[in-house]
């Protein structure tokens, strides 16, 4: 059995999403973006860069010309999720909600999730587009367990 439904995550979203909801690593850094890159890695997910779709690469991240740009992580067939880089801020990434239309993709977005808040020891919530109030899954690193809503 899946550990979070499809049928429910897209329930818990409602009818007004908006079609990126929001991700953040809750009490990130930029000293956590090494880590990042390494879980990507591992996982062998292939990371592209938006703004002119070269590779991303671990050598990048030191470069003042990537500093707020983004980048495509590709872990499955139709599921992108865009990190935003920087060096000032904290972990935040989108995903394209239109492609969570079945059980796969929201187990694939999950696996994501929960490396990245496994390596990091940190929470990982995925909120309303535009709204980090609003949490509509939660990631708890020291359970190893997602939750709907904002309560834990």
């Amino acid at each position: 059995m899946a550990e979070v439904d499809a049928i429910r995550l897209r329930e818990a979203f409602g009818a007004d999403a908006g079609c990126l909801p929001d991700g953040r690593v809750v009490d990130s850094g930029a000293r956590d973006w090494l880590e990042i890159l390494r879980v990507i890695d591992e996982a062998g997910w292939p990371a592209t860069w938006n703004s002119d779709h070269t590779v991303a690469e671990l050598g990048h991240f030191g470069l003042p010309a990537r500093e707020h740009d983004s980048f495509a992580v590709r872990p499955g067939t139709g599921l992108q999720i865009n990190f935003f880089f920087s060096t000032t801020t904290e972990v935040l990434f989108d995903i394209n909600l239109r492609e969570l239309n079945d059980q796969a993709s929201v187990d694939l977005m999950c696996d994501v999730v929960r490396r990245i808040g496994q390596a990091l020891d940190k929470d990982v919530v995925v909120s309303q587009e535009g709204s980090w109030e609003q949490i509509v899954l939660r990631y708890e690193h020291a359970l190893d367990r997602f939750t709907l809503g904002a309560s834990t």
